[in-house]
């Protein structure tokens, strides 16, 4: 789980590129990483649970609070250092708790439509 957050948060930085364009390669990869979440998700609610693996919770928090802040860092330059870091962390935990809460939903939205909404949510303005 953790390496597969790592390689999403990868293909998320490699296609930051400061401009705030590229919303629609953000969704595509986001629905991907749901994808895979979504075909394997009963190791994922177990894992995300209160029964699962608290270092899972903090890998893939971590994991992505990197690669949000380091989409920050291109997008909003004159943000102090600790503002991005605490707003990377805040976007990063809240994606975090909307996959627990999609996960344990039924019907379940499907994915590309949560990609969409979370990353309408996660935009500076």
């Amino acid at each position: 789980m953790g390496d597969h957050a790592e390689r999403a948060a990868a293909a998320w930085e490699a296609i930051a590129d400061g401009s705030g364009e590229q919303e629609n390669e953000s969704t595509q990869l986001l629905t991907t990483y749901l994808d895979y979440i979504e075909e394997n998700q009963e190791l994922y609610r177990w894992a995300l649970s209160e029964a699962g693996s608290i270092r899972t919770l903090h890998e893939i928090r971590s994991r992505f609070a990197r690669a949000i802040e380091h989409e920050l860092e291109l997008l909003a330059p004159s943000l102090p250092t600790e503002e991005r870091a605490l707003r990377a962390s805040y976007a990063a935990g809240g994606m975090l708790g909307a996959c627990m809460h999609w996960l344990s939903s039924s019907p379940r939205t499907p994915t590309s439509e949560l990609a969409t909404r979370l990353i309408a949510l996660s935009r500076l303005s």
